[in-house]
């Protein structure tokens, strides 16, 4: 379908560009704690992993 969606929660996290977002959505007496943008994309290569082993000083993951 290539549908693809991405979170953009920083605005939600400052007070008043939240109170901003929840006046424009025309909830001005609630928070809004995730703002998802949704749009047809091109699929994109998955991060590399990196083994914990790698990252975590003793760890005992195998």
């Amino acid at each position: 379908m290539g549908i693809a969606h991405a979170y953009l929660n920083p605005p939600n996290e400052l007070p008043e560009l939240a109170h901003e977002l929840a006046d424009t959505l025309g909830l001005p007496n609630e928070h809004p704690t995730i703002l998802l943008r949704m749009g047809y994309a091109q699929r994109m290569p998955y991060s590399t992993r990196i083994p914990a082993t790698q990252r975590v000083k003793g760890a005992m993951i195998q």
